[in-house]
């Protein structure tokens, strides 16, 4: 599973719930590796903050999240600030 979202603002981050039945996913911001967002925990955790970026230059930014497990990836949102 490959998300992918066009971001008009400077700052952004992902939420989603975190469980033992939940993925592993990396990150990509303009074609570039941002981190792995990890879904997984042995308890289940509500909205947690997955990935966070701030400072980005105004203009047009890719956002892809890439599903690399074979459990369920689900995001909550994605939160886009001015």
């Amino acid at each position: 599973m490959r998300y992918s979202f066009l971001l008009l603002e400077p700052e952004l981050n992902t939420s989603a719930a975190r469980a033992m039945n939940r993925a592993r996913a990396i990150s990509f911001l303009d074609g570039v590796y941002q981190t792995t967002l990890d879904g997984f925990a042995e308890s289940y955790q509500a909205q947690k903050v997955l990935f966070s970026k701030t400072g980005l230059n105004n203009g047009k930014h890719l956002l892809k999240i890439v599903n690399t497990d074979t459990t369920m990836l689900a995001l909550d949102a994605i939160k886009i600030y001015k």
